[in-house]
């Protein structure tokens, strides 16, 4: 339902807010961060909130990978880790060190 106009006005929106993250983090190697607002829901009731707070990263264009932290009543709760562009390896070796430290 969106009109031509619409969909430039977003683009723009969003390139916007690519080059305004970009340039606040470029001092920053690492962010760290909620993967969801709260544990996992049981199966099958993900809304359509649930990736509000990986979507951020992916509009950038920045890597980011989310990885179990913790539980909350059974439930697993979710880290989010963002880093800089071209600079996997620091994301992947943050990741890790989060793992072998285990849960919690």
């Amino acid at each position: 339902g969106l009109t031509g106009v619409d969909v430039m006005r977003e683009l723009s929106d969003w390139d916007r807010f690519a080059a305004r993250y970009l340039e606040a983090t470029t001092d920053i190697d690492l962010v760290v961060a909620p993967a969801t607002a709260g544990p996992a829901p049981p199966h099958g009731e993900i809304g359509g909130t649930a990736f509000a707070f990986l979507l951020p990263a992916s509009l950038v264009g920045v890597p980011a990978l989310a990885l179990p932290a913790g539980d909350e009543d059974g439930l697993p709760i979710g880290v989010q880790l963002v880093g800089r562009a071209w600079a996997e390896h620091v994301l992947f070796a943050a990741g890790r060190a989060i793992e072998r430290a285990g849960p919690g």
